[in-house]
Protein backbone atom coordinates (compact mmCIF):
# COMPACT_ATOMS: atom_id res chain seq x y z
CA UNK A 1 0.00 0.00 0.00
CA UNK A 2 1.54 3.20 -1.02
CA UNK A 3 0.55 6.08 1.72
CA UNK A 4 -0.17 9.86 -0.06
CA UNK A 5 1.81 12.95 1.38
CA UNK A 6 -0.41 13.24 4.35
CA UNK A 7 -0.75 9.86 5.55
CA UNK A 8 3.03 9.84 5.77
CA UNK A 9 3.13 13.09 7.99
CA UNK A 10 0.36 11.23 10.29
CA UNK A 11 2.30 8.15 10.07
CA UNK A 12 5.25 10.40 11.76
CA UNK A 13 3.64 13.15 13.72
CA UNK A 14 0.53 11.57 15.16
CA UNK A 15 0.78 8.34 15.77
CA UNK A 16 4.58 7.65 15.48
CA UNK A 17 5.83 10.45 17.98
CA UNK A 18 2.35 11.51 19.94
CA UNK A 19 2.79 7.77 21.11
CA UNK A 20 6.35 8.39 21.89
CA UNK A 21 5.31 11.22 24.16
CA UNK A 22 2.58 9.47 25.46
CA UNK A 23 5.15 6.73 26.77
CA UNK A 24 2.68 4.52 24.75
CA UNK A 25 5.29 1.70 23.68
CA UNK A 26 3.57 -0.96 22.10
CA UNK A 27 1.45 1.85 19.92
CA UNK A 28 5.37 3.09 19.43
CA UNK A 29 6.50 0.04 17.64
CA UNK A 30 3.48 -0.73 15.72
CA UNK A 31 5.07 1.91 13.27
CA UNK A 32 7.84 -0.33 13.05
CA UNK A 33 8.78 -3.30 10.75
CA UNK A 34 9.83 -6.51 12.57
CA UNK A 35 13.12 -6.05 11.11
CA UNK A 36 13.58 -2.55 11.22
CA UNK A 37 17.00 -0.52 11.30
CA UNK A 38 17.63 2.61 13.30
CA UNK A 39 20.81 4.35 13.02
CA UNK A 40 21.70 7.16 15.73
CA UNK A 41 23.96 9.99 14.85
CA UNK A 42 26.36 11.15 16.01
CA UNK A 43 26.86 8.78 18.56
CA UNK A 44 26.92 6.08 15.84
CA UNK A 45 24.21 3.63 17.40
CA UNK A 46 22.64 1.29 15.38
CA UNK A 47 19.60 -1.04 16.62
CA UNK A 48 18.72 -3.58 15.01
CA UNK A 49 14.76 -5.34 15.13
CA UNK A 50 11.84 -4.02 16.57
CA UNK A 51 11.34 -6.63 19.01
CA UNK A 52 14.68 -6.81 20.73
CA UNK A 53 17.19 -3.90 20.38
CA UNK A 54 14.75 -0.90 19.49
CA UNK A 55 12.18 -2.57 22.03
CA UNK A 56 14.56 -2.28 24.36
CA UNK A 57 16.62 0.96 23.76
CA UNK A 58 12.80 3.00 23.92
CA UNK A 59 12.11 1.42 26.99
CA UNK A 60 15.47 2.99 28.82
CA UNK A 61 14.71 5.96 27.13
CA UNK A 62 10.86 6.35 28.46
CA UNK A 63 12.82 5.38 32.06
CA UNK A 64 15.12 7.76 31.95
CA UNK A 65 12.88 10.80 30.29
CA UNK A 66 9.44 11.13 31.79
CA UNK A 67 8.50 13.89 30.33
CA UNK A 68 8.85 13.94 26.51
CA UNK A 69 8.24 16.25 23.72
CA UNK A 70 8.61 16.69 19.77
CA UNK A 71 6.73 19.01 18.16
CA UNK A 72 7.39 21.82 15.68
CA UNK A 73 7.43 19.68 12.24
CA UNK A 74 9.20 20.38 9.58
CA UNK A 75 8.58 18.05 6.72
CA UNK A 76 9.85 16.64 3.37
CA UNK A 77 7.91 13.98 1.55
CA UNK A 78 9.12 11.71 -1.11
CA UNK A 79 5.40 10.12 -1.64
CA UNK A 80 7.05 7.71 -4.93
CA UNK A 81 10.00 6.79 -2.81
CA UNK A 82 7.56 6.38 0.41
CA UNK A 83 10.28 8.50 2.24
CA UNK A 84 9.92 11.41 4.51
CA UNK A 85 12.29 13.47 6.64
CA UNK A 86 11.04 15.57 9.43
CA UNK A 87 12.74 18.55 11.26
CA UNK A 88 11.83 18.94 14.37
CA UNK A 89 12.52 19.94 18.43
CA UNK A 90 12.63 18.05 21.27
CA UNK A 91 12.20 18.53 24.72
CA UNK A 92 13.02 16.48 27.33
CA UNK A 93 13.21 16.02 31.00
CA UNK A 94 15.00 13.15 32.98
CA UNK A 95 14.03 11.67 36.42
CA UNK A 96 16.12 14.37 38.40
CA UNK A 97 13.84 17.57 36.54
CA UNK A 98 17.22 18.19 34.19
CA UNK A 99 15.37 19.41 30.88
CA UNK A 100 17.45 19.24 27.56
CA UNK A 101 16.16 20.81 24.65
CA UNK A 102 17.63 19.43 20.96
CA UNK A 103 17.11 20.25 17.08
CA UNK A 104 16.61 16.81 15.73
CA UNK A 105 15.94 15.12 12.15
CA UNK A 106 15.15 11.87 10.95
CA UNK A 107 14.85 9.98 8.25
CA UNK A 108 11.89 7.54 7.36
CA UNK A 109 11.65 5.00 5.06
CA UNK A 110 7.88 3.37 4.83
CA UNK A 111 7.04 -0.01 3.32
CA UNK A 112 3.39 -1.62 3.66
CA UNK A 113 2.47 1.13 6.25
CA UNK A 114 5.45 0.80 8.74
CA UNK A 115 8.89 2.10 9.07
CA UNK A 116 11.65 -0.28 7.36
CA UNK A 117 14.51 2.03 8.12
CA UNK A 118 15.16 5.02 10.34
CA UNK A 119 18.27 7.59 10.44
CA UNK A 120 18.09 9.96 13.29
CA UNK A 121 20.59 12.90 13.63
CA UNK A 122 20.62 14.59 17.28
CA UNK A 123 22.17 18.34 17.30
CA UNK A 124 23.94 17.00 20.60
CA UNK A 125 26.56 14.12 20.81
CA UNK A 126 24.59 13.10 24.07
CA UNK A 127 23.25 9.91 23.69
CA UNK A 128 19.54 9.90 24.47
CA UNK A 129 19.14 6.45 23.10
CA UNK A 130 21.45 3.72 23.60
CA UNK A 131 22.29 0.25 22.57
CA UNK A 132 21.32 -2.18 24.42
CA UNK A 133 23.99 -4.37 26.69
Amino acid sequence: MVLTRAQLIDLVQNRYFAAIDDKRLEDTLTCLAPDCVWNIYPAGTRLVGRDSQIRAAFEAAFERYPEMWHGNFECIVDVEAQRLCAVFDVRLVDREGRESKLSNAKIFRVEDSRFTHLDLYFSTAETVVEAPR
